[in-house]
């Protein structure tokens, strides 16, 4: 028998029974009809309106009749009205679902039941229509039990009203009639009357519409949190024994009421737990396994067990009616009642807690019962914050695991992890045996982990030949130039090509900015700056500033070729980086060769400036010149000869795609997304020394990134049920060919980029221990900024914007791509500021890191690693990811950011 069908058949037999009640003894009577709850009530009188209204939106009984809500309101009063007794209260029963003259008129049900509590003649607390005191309250909406009248809890609706809460019940009626119906259709009901409720307490002069809670027994303990999953203007949850936590069945049916959805406070107090017998005797009425409340990890949740009350005792109405034998063994009628009178308390004190920000409050939750006064045997308090939930799931991001990770794929074994190679081979077969150890669900549309990623290959001989007055010189490439070309065919001649000097080759005309001035530079090669103009945002790169914009921008005017000048300082990087990254087989997609001319080159600065002296012309006085917006390009009298010969072969790499789905039904198909390239460079035969010095095996760039794309899923899956939205992991390939992957991805996208909430990037990681600060790169660009800020304030940190913004490194990985769709992303690097280490050890770490392992074959796993700092960014990264999967409201680009969404 489920609870929900248990509760219904005690109230109907509690019904029934009143009458019989009623004929027995006067001694048995008057102990049935008097009740001492003990509650000290609050500084305010309370007042009583009734309202007779209807939901003209719902039908009742008839298609053309609307539903009737006679509306009970108590509320904070000043002295006067008239003065209630608890027969009165039972007297607003037979108008419960019928206004007419007759019906207000009539005895209510059960006469010898009424007669029985009005002979006790208990006064009650509330003034009828007494006069409102000029302040506003926060609300409470009471939600009775299964079918019940709304003044089943009178004495706790007056308490919590003498405490400065306005609290307004209306009966529980079924659908179409006055009875309940113990389905869907039930629920939906109640959580309509909820609805109605809140939005007409929300006009009343008295009433904070932001503080709102919904406090509901039983029955009405499952509609009030069905409520909350639906409306967010609901901002605490009081359950009464409440049938959410029994029934099953009904709240698996009810598609929207997912653990997910409950995220606001929520306290839950039980009657006596049920002994071994009665689970064994009704294992599906006790069926743990099920418990929403073991699932409900989103809101900070407080259950309390009450030893000495059965179902019915929390209700104040039962409390009078029953006989003394229906009481919990071992406990009296009086003891059942000041249980109750607790029940109450830890219910006004939850909600100032949480609606009010009351500290006495939340200290009260936080004692054990008996240090607040309740009697030892009487109740048992356990709390479970949502905060402890993640703190609980975050700490299964580990160092330990993280460096087991990195030595597997980082070894001599993967080979440098080169896409298109063994090394490939391994390691996406090893990134999807851990996905699947972890429980992820394949992210691709056909079921798969891997996504094709088709490419082609390049090998590229250069030959880069120089004419000036008549003399000619050839480049000595790889030691003054690199060269390649895109383009299919064995060999790529551009010859008697001019050189024109661009300046920056900029056009941006939202820095009113134009190196080209018009100038037709079809056929031409373009000599540009690397980085973008100080004009543009100081000494920060702009995409303006990056290599990929100056390759497209020579395709886009018709060039036949472009040079970029190499500067260390204004690249981010020596020209060690360009020479081993363009020195080998490149890789590109098929279908964006047209984004690049026919030749793209780089020239070092010093080779550069010889070539132009050679032809009159200074390199430095040229840049100056450059700086100006009123630059027009220069040609230099000198013609280029281009000869690359290249071989050309197909390459078949793979992205990995993962994916926890979402828990909500209406959010499950928007998706945070959490990206690391798993590719390197792979092996350069032609390096000196054994084998293990010619792989470039990228333990921190970027295998330590796919390990932490691992803690971040084992993360996710250690919560009780997953986030509302769909978590998506992808370790993208070929991010070092130009963010091929994550190119690729964004085109052809597991989850559409238009419910795409955001894109969260993980390249290097930090390895040299806890940090007092963190960077976010490219700072100022959407709003989860903030959100950053709050989460590494909650770690002691600071979070501040890139120390080098010159670098250019937002646009550098993968996370770019997306910002190019349209997608907030967020890229944040280690800081500097470490903790027990001296001043400036870590600006000192990272630039050896550049200068003497970045993109070499020096980035290996190392014995001094503390990886402590990146488990520490890690989680950060996971509570942020956490945030944007829940909220309502997705991330927004900045007003002034350079990129939208479409």
């Amino acid at each position: 028998m489920s609870m929900m069908l248990l509760q219904r058949r005690r109230w109907r037999a509690l019904l029934a029974g009143l009458c019989l009640l009623a004929a027995s003894t006067a001694e048995a009577a008057e102990g049935a009809g008097s009740l001492d709850l003990q509650l000290v009530p609050g500084p305010h009188a309370v007042g009583l309106r009734v309202v007779q209204q209807y939901d003209f939106s719902r039908t009742y009984k008839s298609a053309e009749r609307a539903r009737p809500v006679q509306t009970l309101v108590w509320y904070p009063a000043r002295p006067g009205g008239s003065a209630l007794r608890y027969g009165d209260y039972v007297a607003l029963m037979a108008s419960e679902d019928d206004f007419s003259a007759a019906a207000r008129g009539a005895a209510p049900p059960s006469r010898r039941a009424a007669a029985l509590m009005a002979a006790a003649g208990q006064p009650m607390r509330a003034l009828r229509d007494a006069p409102p005191e000029p302040a506003r309250f926060p609300l409470v909406i009471y939600a009775p039990s299964f079918g019940a009248t709304a003044i089943e809890n009178a004495d706790l609706c007056e308490y919590l009203a003498s405490r400065g809460f306005v609290v307004i019940a209306s009966a529980s009626l079924g659908a179409h009639t006055r009875a309940m119906t113990g389905d869907i259709e039930g629920v939906e009901a109640q959580v309509g009357d909820i609805e109605f409720l809140i939005g007409y307490a929300r006009a009343l002069p008295q009433v904070d519409p932001a503080r709102i809670a919904v406090v509901g027994f039983s029955w009405g303990g499952l509609a009030n949190v069905a409520a909350a999953a639906k409306d967010p203007r609901i901002r605490a949850l009081v359950s009464l024994d409440g049938t959410v936590r029994y029934d099953n069945d009904t709240v698996q049916a009810i598609s929207y009421l997912t653990p997910a959805r409950i995220e606001v406070p929520w306290l839950y107090i039980a009657s006596r737990p049920a002994t071994l017998e009665q689970m064994n005797t009704d294992r599906q009425y006790y069926d743990i396994s099920r418990n929403f409340l073991n699932e409900a990890g989103y809101a900070d949740l407080y259950i309390g067990h009450m030893a000495a009350m059965a179902h019915e005792d929390f209700s104040s109405f039962f409390l009078r009616v029953l006989p003394d034998t229906s009481f919990m063994e071992g406990y009296t009628r009086q003891e059942a009642a000041v249980a109750h009178s607790w029940v109450a308390r830890y219910v006004e004190r939850f909600l100032a807690a949480a609606l009010d920000g009351d500290a006495p409050a939340s200290d009260f939750l936080g004692r054990e019962p008996e240090a607040n006064g309740v009697p030892r045997h009487f109740m048992r308090m356990l709390a479970r914050t949502a905060r402890a939930v993640v703190q609980k799931a975050e700490a299964t991001i580990r160092a330990d695991d993280m460096l087991r990770h990195v030595q597997v794929l980082a070894s001599d074994e993967f080979e440098g992890r080169a896409p298109g190679t063994r090394g490939e081979a391994l390691t996406v077969d090893y990134i999807e045996r851990e996905f699947a150890k972890l429980g992820l669900a394949p992210g691709n549309a056909d079921g798969r982990y891997a996504q094709p990623v088709p490419m082609l290959g390049i090998t590229s001989s250069p030959s880069i030949t120089l004419k000036a007055g008549g003399s000619a010189e050839t480049l000595d490439c790889p030691k003054d130039c690199t060269a390649w070309s895109v383009r299919p065919g064995e060999r790529t001649v551009v010859d008697a090509s001019e050189l024109v000097f661009v300046g920056y080759g900029i056009s941006a005309p939202e820095y009113r900015w134009d190196d080209l001035k018009g100038a037709d530079l079809r056929g031409k090669t373009l000599v540009m700056l690397i980085n973008n103009p100080p004009a543009f945002k100081g000494s920060e790169m702009t995409y303006y500033g990056r290599w990929t914009y100056k390759f497209e921008q020579a395709a886009r005017l018709g060039a036949a070729a472009a040079i970029i000048v190499h500067e260390t300082k204004a690249a981010g990087y020596p020209f060690e980086v360009v020479q081993h990254t363009w020195g080998h087989e490149n890789l590109g997609l098929a279908s964006t060769a047209s984004r690049h001319p026919s030749v793209s080159s780089w020239v070092t600065q010093d080779r550069m400036r010889a070539l132009l002296a050679s032809a009159g012309f200074d390199l430095d006085a040229l840049k100056r010149a450059a700086q100006s917006s009123e630059f027009r390009p220069v040609p230099l009298g000198i013609e280029a000869r281009f000869d690359v010969r290249q071989r050309i072969a197909p390459v078949e790499s793979r992205n990995v795609v993962a994916k926890i789905p979402g828990s909500d039904p209406a959010l499950r198909d928007e998706a945070v997304v959490y990206t690391a390239h798993w590719d390197h460079l792979g092996i350069d035969p032609a390096l000196p020394g054994p084998r293990t010095k010619q792989i470039y095996h990228g333990a921190l760039d970027n295998a330590a990134g796919v390990a932490a794309l691992l803690q971040l899923a084992r993360a996710y899956k250690a919560l009780p049920v997953p986030p509302k939205r769909t978590i998506v992991f992808i370790a993208t390939t070929a991010e070092e060919q130009g963010l091929l992957g994550a190119q690729h991805y964004v085109a052809h996208p597991a989850v559409p980029l238009d419910r795409t909430a955001l894109a969260i990037n993980i390249d290097v990681l930090n390895a040299y221990g806890r940090t007092r600060d963190l960077r976010i790169i490219g700072a100022g660009r959407s709003d989860v900024d903030d959100l950053v800020v709050r989460e590494a304030a909650a770690q002691g940190r600071q979070a501040l914007p890139d120390a080098s913004p010159e670098l250019g490194s937002f646009f550098r990985s993968d996370q770019f791509e997306f910002a190019k769709a349209g997608v907030p992303v967020l890229f944040v690097k280690a800081g500097t500021q470490l903790v027990g280490k001296p001043e400036g050890f870590g600006e000192a770490a990272k630039r050896d890191y550049v200068a003497h392992r970045y993109h070499r074959v020096d980035d290996v796993v190392d014995a001094r690693w503390d990886l402590s700092g990146a488990v520490e960014d890690l989680q950060l990264l996971f509570r942020v990811g956490l945030d944007v999967a829940q909220r309502a409201q997705r991330p927004q680009w900045r007003p002034d950011a350079e990129f939208q969404r479409p």
